[in-house]
């Protein structure tokens, strides 16, 4: 059975937002819709489905903010990946752009704490790391595909190792001095945090699924 279209339209929005940056909502979706014409083929009364109102946006946005003008080259890549690539390939790294996506969209008292949480859980399942030094294997994997010089991966490390130890913090509380100050620094973790695990995985994307 082919893949549902809402399903790819989905996938689409998913990963378009990773590729931009940006968190994307659902003003409405439409279920049950079947055409009037397949309706008519399948001997169907005509329905024209049902709705259902996605969450309010309006405190999202400002009428005054200039908005971003998006790349058509991200929208084109985007399209390519999820309309023109075998299911079965990219349904491996799905999880990992619906996480992210959904860390873009994140809001609440402890946003900046979960979105530090979806990015680590992004991390580990794009490099599988094992044992227990996840946070030493995931600086050399990182580095490893992101660096291209000996001091690009030491930098790429060392951006690791902090988000790292801000996922730590969040995870065990602020039980001394150094964990209290990383608790501060969610906001950075995140950003540095999310670049590295979106362009590891577009690197993915483009090596992979070729």
């Amino acid at each position: 059975m082919p893949p549902s279209f809402d399903g790819r339209v989905s996938a689409f929005a998913n990963l378009l937002a990773v590729s931009i940056g940006m968190s994307h909502r659902w003003l409405m979706t439409i279920e049950g819709c079947v055409p009037r014409v397949s309706s008519h083929l399948l001997g169907l009364i005509h329905n024209c489905g049902s709705t259902r109102k996605g969450r309010s946006i309006g405190h999202l946005y400002s009428p005054f903010r200039q908005p971003r003008i998006v790349d058509p080259r991200l929208i084109k890549n985007a399209r390519q990946h999820v309309f023109e690539t075998d299911v079965g390939a990219y349904a491996e790294l799905a999880p990992v752009i619906q996480r992210l996506a959904e860390a873009l969209g994140r809001d609440g008292q402890y946003a900046r704490e979960d979105k530090v949480l979806d990015v680590a859980v992004s991390l580990e399942r794009l490099f599988k790391p094992s044992g227990r030094r996840i946070s030493l294997d995931l600086q050399n994997a990182v580095a490893d595909t992101l660096g291209t010089s000996d001091e690009s991966k030491a930098q790429f490390r060392d951006q690791v190792k902090h988000f790292y130890d801000v996922r730590s913090a969040i995870i065990h509380g602020p039980v001394d001095t150094k964990k209290k100050q990383l608790l501060t620094e969610t906001g950075e973790a995140f950003q540095n945090g999310f670049e590295l695990a979106r362009a590891s995985l577009m690197k993915k994307l483009e090596t992979e699924l070729i």
